[in-house]
């Protein structure tokens, strides 16, 4: 009886010890694949954020050659006060001869843009949350 009572024993032991492995198995497989997920998000984060490094570059760039066009198109002006027609005065002018001068780079263009504006916020926010 004794013989039978350690031999149960030593089953439990051996199904017990068994057990922890294949639990220390997955919980070491289940780790590596969250290491290897972080991993990837790391570098999904750095891309974004170059990419975002980029189109805001490019956007300032962009808002600098405005610049520069509407001051050109404000000395340019034969004829202060009047855009497309449309007699201004004051502050309205200045506003008025810019907004003529960002018109000359054509609506698509500015719709472009937008789209890029979006597309840097939507980005930030993304990355904000991770």
């Amino acid at each position: 009886m004794t013989h039978v009572t350690n031999f149960g024993l030593a089953l439990s032991e051996q199904l017990l010890e068994e057990e922890r492995q294949r639990m220390r198995s997955e919980h070491e497989h289940e780790m590596a694949e969250l290491r290897n997920k972080m991993e990837s998000e790391k570098q999904t984060k750095a891309a974004m954020q170059n990419e975002i490094e980029l189109m805001k570059k490019q956007y300032e760039d962009k808002m600098k050659d405005l610049e520069s066009r509407a001051a050109a198109g404000a000395t340019v002006t034969s004829t202060p006060g009047t855009v497309g027609g449309r007699g201004m005065t004051g502050a309205g002018s200045r506003l008025g001869t810019a907004a003529a001068a960002a018109k000359g780079l054509g609506t698509a263009q500015g719709h472009r843009q937008q789209q890029q504006d979006s597309r840097i916020n939507k980005m930030q926010q993304e990355a904000m949350t991770k």
